[in-house]
């Protein structure tokens, strides 16, 4: 069985309803002309809103907890808990709401956040500790495919903060090469064996060739990566 038209009141009413939804009024605190959307809902109104805003609705309300001392315990608890009910009933209308926000208020938040983190800096530093050393492996996982993401913008903040802080850098390679005397030299043996074009212009450097030199005659390069591997078959052939 089908449903019933609706009545020809009911259709007038749902008609009036969605032309209000599309009207601007004029909010009798802050004399701004808004949307309809944008008023307080009120059940005694006509038209479910009330004649002030949302906004002015919030200011008026929290300088009235203020003024009586602010929320108690159990408000604060019931706001919590409604607050999460919300959310959890609107999550799509709340990110949207989020992203919106964002948008509008980035260097704001950033700033905000930035404040944050200067005050907070011994927690946050004890926290990013603590949690790198519960899930070090979901930071490595995480850390290697940022930075292959980002590799560019990654390796010019490295530059940025090297010669900022060179004396602090250099110090921390100095201990750090001591401490991985090993593997450093191990390194250093299979860079050398590989023979990279950085490893050439080193060596042709030293011989007394400018870098602009060696860059405007490449074939410098492949001739003395040619002769390190003569030497290295003499050499080998010798023993």
């Amino acid at each position: 069985m089908g449903c019933l038209p609706p009545a020809p009141r009911e259709t007038k009413l749902i008609g009036l309803f969605m032309n209000i939804q599309e009207q601007y009024f004029t909010c009798k605190k802050c004399g701004e002309s808004k949307i309809w959307g944008k008023f307080k809902t009120s059940k005694t109104s006509i038209g479910g809103r009330c004649k002030v805003c949302i906004q002015c609705y919030n200011k008026t309300y929290n300088l009235k907890i203020e003024l009586n001392g602010g929320l108690t315990d159990e408000q604060r608890r019931k706001k919590r808990e409604s607050g999460i009910r919300s959310r959890e009933k609107n999550k799509e209308k709340y990110k949207e709401k989020q992203k919106k926000y964002y948008l509008k208020n980035k260097e704001k938040i950033c700033e905000r956040v930035r404040k944050r983190a200067e005050n907070m800096r011994p927690q946050l530093a004890e926290y990013g500790r603590k949690y790198y050393k519960d899930n070090s492996e979901k930071c490595t996982i995480r850390n290697k495919a940022y930075r292959a993401k980002n590799e560019e913008s990654y390796k010019e903040w490295e530059r940025q903060y090297r010669n900022e802080r060179k004396d602090k850098s250099r110090d921390y390679h100095r201990v750090w090469r001591q401490e991985n005397h090993e593997y450093v030299t191990e390194r250093r043996m299979h860079y050398k064996d590989s023979l990279p074009t950085a490893y050439m212009i080193t060596r042709l450097a030293k011989r007394g060739f400018t870098r602009e030199e060696i860059l405007q005659n490449p074939e410098l390069i492949n001739l003395q990566r040619t002769i390190l591997q003569i030497k290295r078959l003499c050499k080998t052939s010798n023993n």
